[in-house]
């Protein structure tokens, strides 16, 4: 189990403790906790909660993809079960991930199906965890707030995979990293994580992707993992959020998008984030609010027009 940790030591006590819970003293559960831009109170913390932990301090935030790449190399076991500090296994959960590893020796990764762990946001963990792998159309849907004004269209539930049975384990073309368990292997042959798309965010559906020429990727519902989501979101603010996560969107578009369709993202962006500052210039909310917003969508718009610096992908 490897965990990346960032400002959110007291979560991650709670996952920590949970896992305990569920699992006991298993001996063939290593834990890694990666605790970036860590203090040496935030790590006297995590050790105290999980002693026989291993545990790896890195002075800075080295992002998320970059801080499991570390983690994965510092353990020691054929299956490495990725989890937010956000996430609370449920019981018998690790017992269903080894079943599934067994049973599907085809995999390349299983996905644990994501319970709603607290209060409700914009979207579900059901609607959130699986979906396939973007495309301009999907893209679109998006940008141009059409999911939005109509959630339940036909192409949005088949992206989301909202038309499957959630109960029965089927094949999906990316999950979300907050819980998903990879063979050492695949994980290995594809390099891990891209370490451009740091701090965070685009990440897992570029390991996704790559996942996939190795083995599917396979949804196990009976292994069950509570999660909060939004953690790291709103530690950063909205406007910081926004900005990482779309510069991270470009990078994933200029590495496996035709140059056209680039572009014509760079286009749907632009149009999509002047909508979203219209809508928020006519919502009646508070002033400083409503300011960070409308910087925060001028900061993507800046961006979409720009691009972003394109680094070669390994």
């Amino acid at each position: 189990a490897i965990y990346v940790s960032w400002r959110d030591t007291e979560v991650l006590v709670r996952s920590l403790d949970q896992l305990r819970e569920v699992v006991g003293d298993d001996e063939d559960l290593e834990v890694v906790v990666v605790v970036n831009e860590a203090s040496d109170e935030a790590v006297h913390v995590v050790a105290s909660a999980r002693p026989e932990s291993k545990i790896i301090a890195n002075a800075d935030n080295r992002g998320f993809g970059p801080a499991c790449n570390q983690g994965a190399a510092a353990a020691t076991g054929d299956v490495l079960l990725f989890l937010n500090p956000d996430t609370m296994a449920q019981a018998g959960a690790i017992a269903e991930i080894r079943r599934a590893v067994d049973s599907r020796p085809d995999a390349a990764a299983i996905a644990p199906r994501l319970d709603d762990g607290g209060p409700a946001g914009e979207e579900d963990q059901r609607s959130f965890q699986l979906r396939r792998l973007p495309t301009l159309g999907a893209d679109a849907r998006e940008l141009l707030l059409i999911d939005r004004l109509v959630p339940a269209n036909r192409c949005r539930r088949r992206s989301r995979y909202l038309d499957h049975d959630r109960d029965q384990p089927f094949d999906v073309e990316q999950t979300a990293a907050a819980a998903v368990a990879v063979r050492r292997e695949a994980f290995e042959a594809v390099g891990g994580f891209d370490e451009r798309f740091r701090p965070a965010y685009w990440e897992d559906v570029d390991l996704c992707l790559r996942l996939r020429q190795h083995g599917p990727i396979v949804f196990w519902p009976s292994a069950r993992v509570a999660h909060i989501g939004g953690v790291a979101a709103s530690a950063l603010g909205q406007r910081g959020f926004r900005r990482l996560y779309y510069a991270n969107a470009l990078r994933y578009r200029d590495k496996h998008y035709s140059q056209s369709a680039v572009l014509a993202y760079r286009g749907l962006l632009a149009r999509g984030m002047t909508m979203r500052a219209s809508v928020s210039l006519l919502t009646n909310r508070p002033r400083a609010q409503a300011s960070q917003e409308l910087r925060g969508y001028l900061d993507v718009t800046a961006l979409a027009l720009r691009g972003v610096p394109v680094e070669r992908a390994r």
